[in-house]
């Protein structure tokens, strides 16, 4: 999977893969019958295998249902990573994957307030 990262960069015409993003449900984020105990273990999975905690969220949709879960970003470091996780790398993340990961618009009201929020 890294190696595959570090193709896909490099022809992109990045110096490198900075990493793999995963959206992993907060432990004790909503609906509020989630199953708990599954959540904390994908999360300790994913810290075992060599993910960081980014400390940034995904934006919740103005529309999402109140039982859409929440998702933090925790980050797999690829061979291009910088080791800092700040303000200015949440944001990046953030924006990467909301609007190359799905496509949203750049300019989206809610997307723009959450970015915002990511940097003090």
């Amino acid at each position: 999977m890294a190696r595959l990262g570090e193709t896909v960069a490099l022809t992109a015409g990045h110096v490198g893969c900075r990493g793999t993003l995963l959206e992993v449900e907060l432990v004790d984020g909503p609906p509020p019958d989630a199953d708990r105990t599954l959540r904390r273990r994908r999360a300790t999975f994913y810290l075992r295998h060599g993910a960081l905690r980014t400390g940034a969220t995904v934006p919740r949709p103005p529309r999402a249902q109140p039982e859409m879960p929440e998702w933090e970003i925790m980050l797999l470091p690829g061979a291009a990573w910088s080791g800092v996780i700040d303000a200015a790398t949440r944001h990046d993340l953030v924006r990467a994957l909301m609007v190359e990961g799905y496509g949203l618009d750049p300019s989206a009201g809610w997307l723009a307030l959450h970015l915002a929020a990511t940097i003090p």
